[in-house]
Protein backbone atom coordinates (compact mmCIF):
# COMPACT_ATOMS: atom_id res chain seq x y z
CA UNK A 1 0.00 0.00 0.00
CA UNK A 2 2.87 2.87 0.89
CA UNK A 3 4.83 1.81 -2.17
CA UNK A 4 0.87 2.63 -4.64
CA UNK A 5 0.62 5.61 -2.50
CA UNK A 6 4.12 6.82 -3.50
CA UNK A 7 3.77 5.68 -6.74
CA UNK A 8 0.54 7.76 -7.31
CA UNK A 9 1.83 11.01 -5.30
CA UNK A 10 4.65 11.15 -7.73
CA UNK A 11 2.49 10.59 -10.71
CA UNK A 12 0.40 13.55 -9.32
CA UNK A 13 3.48 15.69 -9.31
CA UNK A 14 4.54 14.69 -12.62
CA UNK A 15 0.92 15.72 -13.69
CA UNK A 16 1.16 19.38 -11.70
CA UNK A 17 4.10 20.04 -13.51
CA UNK A 18 3.44 19.76 -17.22
CA UNK A 19 -0.12 21.23 -16.42
CA UNK A 20 1.51 24.40 -15.42
CA UNK A 21 4.65 24.54 -17.27
CA UNK A 22 7.80 26.30 -17.19
CA UNK A 23 7.02 29.20 -19.02
CA UNK A 24 7.83 32.96 -18.75
CA UNK A 25 6.48 36.17 -20.50
CA UNK A 26 8.36 39.65 -20.54
CA UNK A 27 6.21 42.93 -21.62
CA UNK A 28 7.92 45.99 -22.39
CA UNK A 29 6.39 49.44 -22.96
CA UNK A 30 8.43 52.82 -23.44
CA UNK A 31 5.32 55.24 -23.99
CA UNK A 32 7.52 57.20 -26.15
CA UNK A 33 6.47 59.47 -28.59
CA UNK A 34 9.69 58.47 -31.20
CA UNK A 35 10.75 55.38 -32.90
CA UNK A 36 12.63 53.21 -30.19
CA UNK A 37 14.85 50.26 -31.02
CA UNK A 38 14.54 47.51 -27.67
CA UNK A 39 17.45 45.06 -27.33
CA UNK A 40 16.65 42.45 -24.42
CA UNK A 41 20.36 40.26 -23.86
CA UNK A 42 21.28 42.16 -27.31
CA UNK A 43 18.61 40.95 -29.40
CA UNK A 44 16.86 43.74 -31.38
CA UNK A 45 13.34 44.16 -31.41
CA UNK A 46 13.10 46.40 -33.92
CA UNK A 47 11.75 49.89 -34.15
CA UNK A 48 8.33 50.47 -33.29
CA UNK A 49 6.37 53.50 -31.87
CA UNK A 50 3.63 53.33 -29.36
CA UNK A 51 3.19 49.99 -28.50
CA UNK A 52 4.33 47.03 -26.46
CA UNK A 53 6.81 44.50 -27.33
CA UNK A 54 6.69 40.73 -25.79
CA UNK A 55 8.95 38.04 -25.43
CA UNK A 56 7.93 34.81 -24.61
CA UNK A 57 9.56 32.22 -22.62
CA UNK A 58 12.42 34.22 -21.44
CA UNK A 59 14.93 31.54 -19.77
CA UNK A 60 14.21 32.23 -16.26
CA UNK A 61 17.02 34.69 -14.66
CA UNK A 62 18.78 38.12 -15.11
CA UNK A 63 18.20 39.66 -18.79
CA UNK A 64 19.52 43.29 -19.74
CA UNK A 65 17.16 45.85 -21.76
CA UNK A 66 18.41 48.59 -23.47
CA UNK A 67 16.12 51.24 -25.34
CA UNK A 68 17.29 53.60 -27.64
CA UNK A 69 15.21 56.27 -28.70
CA UNK A 70 15.74 58.48 -31.89
CA UNK A 71 17.09 61.50 -31.23
CA UNK A 72 16.60 63.28 -34.68
CA UNK A 73 14.53 63.57 -36.97
CA UNK A 74 16.44 63.90 -40.11
CA UNK A 75 15.85 61.28 -42.59
CA UNK A 76 19.16 61.55 -43.57
CA UNK A 77 21.29 61.53 -40.32
CA UNK A 78 19.08 59.84 -37.85
CA UNK A 79 20.89 59.71 -34.15
CA UNK A 80 19.85 57.28 -31.35
CA UNK A 81 20.16 58.48 -27.73
CA UNK A 82 20.66 55.48 -25.27
CA UNK A 83 17.27 55.98 -22.66
CA UNK A 84 17.51 52.89 -20.70
CA UNK A 85 20.03 50.34 -19.63
CA UNK A 86 19.11 47.90 -16.87
CA UNK A 87 18.80 44.56 -15.99
CA UNK A 88 15.36 42.38 -14.49
CA UNK A 89 14.72 38.90 -13.41
CA UNK A 90 11.98 37.12 -14.96
CA UNK A 91 10.86 34.50 -12.59
CA UNK A 92 9.16 31.52 -13.99
CA UNK A 93 5.92 31.26 -14.83
CA UNK A 94 5.46 34.97 -14.46
CA UNK A 95 4.75 38.22 -16.84
CA UNK A 96 6.91 40.74 -16.12
CA UNK A 97 5.88 43.79 -17.16
CA UNK A 98 8.65 47.00 -17.78
CA UNK A 99 7.09 50.31 -17.67
CA UNK A 100 10.18 53.13 -19.21
CA UNK A 101 9.14 56.72 -18.73
CA UNK A 102 10.21 59.21 -21.58
CA UNK A 103 12.70 60.24 -18.36
CA UNK A 104 14.28 56.62 -18.37
CA UNK A 105 12.68 55.74 -15.14
CA UNK A 106 11.33 51.95 -15.13
CA UNK A 107 8.61 50.48 -13.07
CA UNK A 108 8.71 46.73 -13.00
CA UNK A 109 5.45 44.28 -11.65
CA UNK A 110 5.04 41.12 -11.64
CA UNK A 111 1.90 38.97 -12.18
CA UNK A 112 1.54 35.07 -11.50
CA UNK A 113 1.05 32.81 -14.63
CA UNK A 114 -2.37 30.14 -14.54
CA UNK A 115 -3.90 27.83 -16.44
CA UNK A 116 -6.13 30.79 -17.77
CA UNK A 117 -2.96 32.01 -19.36
CA UNK A 118 -2.54 29.02 -21.61
CA UNK A 119 -6.04 29.05 -23.64
CA UNK A 120 -7.15 26.21 -25.46
CA UNK A 121 -8.47 27.76 -28.28
CA UNK A 122 -4.66 28.75 -29.36
CA UNK A 123 -5.94 32.34 -30.14
CA UNK A 124 -3.53 34.97 -29.06
CA UNK A 125 -0.94 32.77 -29.64
CA UNK A 126 -1.53 30.47 -26.85
CA UNK A 127 -1.77 33.41 -24.50
CA UNK A 128 -4.38 35.15 -23.22
CA UNK A 129 -3.31 38.32 -20.22
CA UNK A 130 -3.94 41.63 -19.75
CA UNK A 131 -2.57 44.28 -17.61
CA UNK A 132 -2.80 47.94 -16.50
CA UNK A 133 -0.67 49.72 -18.46
CA UNK A 134 0.43 54.00 -17.31
CA UNK A 135 -1.27 56.52 -19.62
CA UNK A 136 1.64 57.30 -22.61
CA UNK A 137 3.31 60.63 -22.96
CA UNK A 138 1.33 61.62 -25.65
CA UNK A 139 -2.56 60.77 -23.65
CA UNK A 140 -1.10 62.42 -20.84
CA UNK A 141 0.02 65.97 -22.63
CA UNK A 142 -3.48 65.66 -23.79
CA UNK A 143 -4.89 65.09 -20.55
CA UNK A 144 -2.63 68.19 -19.46
CA UNK A 145 -4.00 70.49 -21.94
CA UNK A 146 -7.30 69.64 -21.72
CA UNK A 147 -7.26 70.57 -17.94
CA UNK A 148 -5.22 73.40 -18.28
CA UNK A 149 -7.56 75.10 -20.66
CA UNK A 150 -10.90 74.43 -18.84
CA UNK A 151 -11.87 77.69 -16.97
CA UNK A 152 -13.02 76.94 -13.65
CA UNK A 153 -11.10 74.91 -10.60
CA UNK A 154 -14.18 72.53 -10.08
CA UNK A 155 -14.48 72.24 -14.03
CA UNK A 156 -10.87 70.97 -14.37
CA UNK A 157 -11.76 68.86 -11.38
CA UNK A 158 -14.50 67.38 -12.86
CA UNK A 159 -12.54 67.15 -16.17
CA UNK A 160 -9.09 65.30 -14.93
CA UNK A 161 -11.29 62.60 -12.42
CA UNK A 162 -13.33 61.35 -15.70
CA UNK A 163 -9.98 60.67 -17.45
CA UNK A 164 -7.83 59.27 -14.18
CA UNK A 165 -10.90 56.86 -13.35
CA UNK A 166 -10.23 55.36 -17.26
CA UNK A 167 -7.06 55.43 -16.68
CA UNK A 168 -3.49 54.10 -14.77
CA UNK A 169 -0.52 56.24 -14.09
CA UNK A 170 3.06 56.63 -12.56
CA UNK A 171 3.98 58.37 -9.59
CA UNK A 172 5.87 61.55 -11.70
CA UNK A 173 2.50 62.13 -13.73
CA UNK A 174 0.33 62.24 -10.52
CA UNK A 175 3.21 65.39 -9.58
CA UNK A 176 2.78 66.88 -13.24
CA UNK A 177 -0.83 66.83 -12.53
CA UNK A 178 -0.49 68.63 -9.23
CA UNK A 179 0.36 71.77 -11.78
CA UNK A 180 -2.42 71.84 -13.83
CA UNK A 181 -4.82 73.31 -10.56
CA UNK A 182 -4.34 76.60 -8.73
CA UNK A 183 -5.58 75.89 -5.18
CA UNK A 184 -3.93 73.83 -2.94
CA UNK A 185 -7.07 71.90 -1.89
CA UNK A 186 -7.66 70.77 -5.23
CA UNK A 187 -3.94 69.61 -5.61
CA UNK A 188 -4.49 67.27 -2.68
CA UNK A 189 -7.97 66.17 -3.85
CA UNK A 190 -5.99 64.90 -7.34
CA UNK A 191 -3.42 63.24 -5.78
CA UNK A 192 -5.62 61.48 -3.08
CA UNK A 193 -8.27 60.80 -6.09
CA UNK A 194 -5.06 59.07 -7.98
CA UNK A 195 -3.52 57.21 -5.71
CA UNK A 196 -5.49 54.21 -6.59
CA UNK A 197 -4.55 54.80 -10.09
CA UNK A 198 -1.21 54.44 -9.93
CA UNK A 199 0.89 51.59 -10.73
CA UNK A 200 4.07 52.15 -8.91
CA UNK A 201 2.83 53.21 -5.67
CA UNK A 202 6.19 52.74 -3.69
CA UNK A 203 7.30 56.28 -5.54
CA UNK A 204 4.26 57.73 -4.78
CA UNK A 205 6.74 59.95 -2.51
CA UNK A 206 7.96 61.91 -5.66
CA UNK A 207 3.89 63.60 -5.17
CA UNK A 208 4.88 65.24 -1.82
CA UNK A 209 6.81 67.98 -4.49
CA UNK A 210 4.09 69.01 -6.18
CA UNK A 211 2.01 70.18 -2.76
CA UNK A 212 3.22 73.80 -1.58
CA UNK A 213 1.88 73.48 2.39
CA UNK A 214 3.62 70.86 5.02
CA UNK A 215 0.02 70.35 6.38
CA UNK A 216 -0.95 69.30 2.63
CA UNK A 217 2.03 67.06 2.73
CA UNK A 218 1.39 65.53 6.47
CA UNK A 219 -2.63 64.98 5.30
CA UNK A 220 -0.90 62.90 2.10
CA UNK A 221 0.61 60.96 3.93
CA UNK A 222 -1.75 59.90 6.44
CA UNK A 223 -3.97 59.14 3.50
CA UNK A 224 -1.83 56.77 2.05
CA UNK A 225 -0.65 55.44 5.51
CA UNK A 226 -4.46 54.23 5.77
CA UNK A 227 -4.86 53.40 1.93
CA UNK A 228 -2.24 50.59 2.81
Amino acid sequence: MKKIFTLLAATFLSVSLFAFPNKTKLTISTNSKKAVTILVDGRNYSDRQNDDIVVKNLAVGSHNIKVYQQASNSWFNKKNELIYDGNVYVKPQSHTIVSISRNGKAVVTERPMTSFDYPSNGQNGGWNYNHPKAMNDRGFDQLRYTVNNTRFENSKLAVAKEAISQNYFVADQVREMLESFSYESSKLEIAKYMYDRTLDKENFYVVMNGLNYSSSKDELSRFIRNAR
